[in-house]
């Protein structure tokens, strides 16, 4: 079901390995179809296709923490909770999940 081009690869690949991993991308490919997006028809239809909208929003509420620090480490426990106080005030729901957020990073 992956596609004629991957099969041809399975199929024309000599080395063991290779052809391994390549039936495992074909498994995966046909066990996840319904979750890849097709972003040229997304695009064609006018719909959001990428990810940078959300990946500029981590960004920037990553940097507002750690700027001008660029030695600081945070562990993942450590940025996490201010990661979720940030992108609660900035997506206006602060007033309705503060608390649930506060009391979660301190337990």
């Amino acid at each position: 079901m992956a596609g004629v081009r991957i099969n041809w690869l399975i199929d024309s690949t000599k080395l063991t390995k290779s052809k391994d991993k390549l039936k495992k991308f074909s498994t995966y490919i046909d066990n996840n179809l319904t979750r890849i997006v097709d972003y040229r028809a997304r695009k064609v239809k006018g719909l959001v296709f990428t990810s940078n909208l959300a990946e500029s929003t981590v960004e920037s509420l990553i940097n507002q923490r750690c700027k001008g620090q660029q030695h600081m480490r945070w562990s993942r426990e450590g940025l996490d909770p201010i990661l979720q106080l940030r992108a609660k005030i900035h997506t206006n729901d602060w007033n309705d999940k503060w608390k649930s957020v506060v009391l979660n990073s301190v337990q």
